[in-house]
């Protein structure tokens, strides 16, 4: 038995009073109820169309659609990180480790040029202009968006990491270990180098979903 227009447009109202704000979610949970309600009264023709719909709802447990939601949302999580992964290890093999040698190598000649109490006047711009430009070209992504979508939202994974390497080298390292490797040029370039490709591969996981999502959902780009 197929449902009448109005009968889908009563579960897309219902999906959404159930505070599911996820466009993608939304489509998903509407198909799976529709579907579900189809087969119910496709063999039971004299129920009500309300009443099966709350029974399906039912069907989800005690805390409706948030399970459902939480289970899309780690897949989503799960897949942005793969593709971090595989953007970031492209940079140790070619033909992108050109680039990874010839950032580490512009890098190390310039730090090795300066004294040890001039590298934060090379690393502090370094790191600012990199978060900087990252940040601007993920808010002229943001700003595409008029729906929210699950697939979009997930930690980025170098900013996270980022901040576990610092707290762990706080924890960890003696101030003297510290001094040792922060007064290194090759350790100052290494940092400096896979910043940049940690950021690189963030930007190319985004960039590479967003498009992947801008085909999937036209109607939730502007």
């Amino acid at each position: 038995m197929t449902l009448t227009v109005t009968e889908i447009q009563r579960i897309e109202a219902f999906v959404k009073a159930k505070y599911v704000e996820y466009h993608d979610i939304q489509l998903e949970l509407v198909d799976h109820l529709a579907s579900a309600i189809e087969a119910e009264l496709e063999q039971f023709p004299n129920q009500d169309f309300e009443k099966v719909l709350l029974s399906k709802y039912k069907n989800f447990g005690l805390f409706g659609f948030s399970d459902f939601v939480t289970e899309r949302a780690k897949a989503a999580y799960s897949e942005s990180r793969k593709k971090y992964w595989k953007h970031f290890f492209e940079f140790f093999k070619l033909p992108k480790l050109v680039y990874t040698l010839l950032v580490f190598t512009l890098t190390f000649l310039i730090v090795s040029n300066l004294q040890h109490n001039q590298y934060k006047y090379f690393v502090l711009p370094y790191f600012l202009i990199t978060a900087l430009v990252a940040v601007v070209i993920l808010l002229k992504m943001n700003r595409e968006e008029k729906l929210k979508l699950i697939q979009k939202k997930y930690q980025p994974l170098w900013i996270s990491m980022s901040g576990s390497v610092l707290n762990l080298n706080n924890l960890i390292l003696s101030e003297s270990f510290k001094n040792a490797f922060f007064t290194n040029p090759y350790f100052i370039s290494l940092i400096c180098t896979l910043s940049l490709i940690g950021t690189w591969a963030e930007l190319s996981t985004h960039k590479q979903i967003h498009e992947k999502l801008r085909y999937q959902y036209p109607e939730a780009f502007k």
